[in-house]
């Protein structure tokens, strides 16, 4: 089967949906053809072992990260024969253009939800016009919809017979030599945004200064890096901030004693899994799939490992930095949940299956 990625950003840049089609083509591409459409000035067309990319300028959008339009991917994207025709990102572009011409060629197309964000301020008229005008549309042509978390949005609702629930996987290289008590830096992994509400770890480090750890922020800018440094710098906490290609990411993990994701908002983010693949502690916000993942992997302990603020997020650290045997046998158990439940070869597999079945109904 000639299978066919569409996806706005993607590996060597460092990002959830990235990560997600770099590992999941990974793995089709050892028994399909797989070619990856994505934007991108870094490198040209290219084979990443099976797996065909190819890369086109954008015009990209200030303040959103996914929205890029590339007219000459659009073009290309015409002369394709693939057999099916897959895009991700709620909020892309992508899945607009993919779906449009996937039913021009009488081609089946499957769209990834990989999170449902709510815009603030200016930006929510985007997100308005986008839910009206954009998305009705590819949601409308889609064979299939897949959805990375078991939460389904409201919005939604309409469209919960194409839905079906495959979450995200973990890489067997998520691994590392050296326990978690032996190392001396808190992190974050991630893009550096808005939504990602990184002050608040910063406003959080302070009450753990007596500790005398490290804090590492890193991720690709966004805009808010300058602003992040100079908050670390008042707060006189001892930071580095880091962008690292993704091959490097397992090393900061780690480097790291704890991992925190202080989001506003998430579906279903890779950090989790990566971290806890590290035997990392992974700390967040009450996110996305929170409740079904943390409840999954730590039972009655998962709410040791979540927090609203900065008073909690502290709380929650210094009781873990209190106790780190303790946490311990807790993480190594649920870390063996984790590499039963949670990997990309039965991610591929279960996708797969779905490609099969809309492929043949397209014909």
């Amino acid at each position: 089967m000639r299978i066919i990625q569409v996806v706005h950003s993607f590996y060597p840049t460092l990002g959830g949906i990235e990560n997600h089609v770099y590992w999941l083509t990974k793995e089709l591409s050892e028994r399909n053809e797989v070619v990856v459409y994505t934007t991108g000035k870094e490198r040209k067309d290219e084979m990443l072992g099976k797996v065909m990319v190819r890369r086109f300028p954008a015009i990209r959008f200030p303040f959103f990260s996914s929205v890029n339009l590339s007219p000459g991917l659009m073009f290309a994207l015409l002369k394709e024969k693939g057999d099916v025709f897959h895009s991700h990102g709620f909020g892309s572009l992508m899945p607009l253009f993919t779906a449009k011409i996937a039913w021009l060629k009488r081609k089946a197309f499957v769209f990834t939800l990989h999170g449902y964000p709510q815009q603030r301020g200016g930006l929510a008229l985007f997100q308005r016009f986008y839910e009206t005008l954009i998305a009705p549309i590819y949601l409308f042509l889609a064979a299939k919809i897949i959805n990375v978390s078991t939460i389904i949005p409201n919005q939604l609702a309409n469209c919960k017979n194409k839905i079906e629930y495959i979450p995200n996987g973990v890489a067997p290289s998520f691994t590392c030599n050296t326990p978690f008590e032996s190392r001396n830096a808190i992190s974050y992994i991630g893009r550096l945004d808005e939504e990602k509400n990184i002050p608040l770890l910063i406003r959080a480090f302070p009450e753990l200064r007596k500790r005398k750890l490290k804090l590492i922020v890193c991720g690709k800018d966004e805009g808010v890096k300058a602003r992040l440094q100079s908050l670390a710098s008042a707060e006189n906490i001892n930071a580095e901030f880091l962008e690292v290609p993704y091959e490097k990411v397992r090393d900061v993990y780690c480097d790291s004693k704890a991992i925190v994701l202080p989001s506003r908002y998430e579906g279903f983010p890779l950090i989790w899994l990566e971290a806890i693949s590290c035997s990392r502690p992974m700390f967040s916000t009450r996110v996305g799939d929170y409740e079904h993942f943390f409840g999954m992997l730590f039972g009655t302990y998962a709410d040791r490992f979540l927090f609203k603020d900065e008073k909690e997020l502290a709380e929650k650290l210094n009781a873990f930095l209190d106790d780190e045997v303790g946490y311990e046998r807790i993480l190594l158990a649920g870390r063996k949940t984790l590499i039963k439940e949670f990997d990309w070869a039965s991610v591929a597999e279960r996708t797969e299956k779905i490609y099969g079945a809309v492929a043949q109904k397209s014909k």
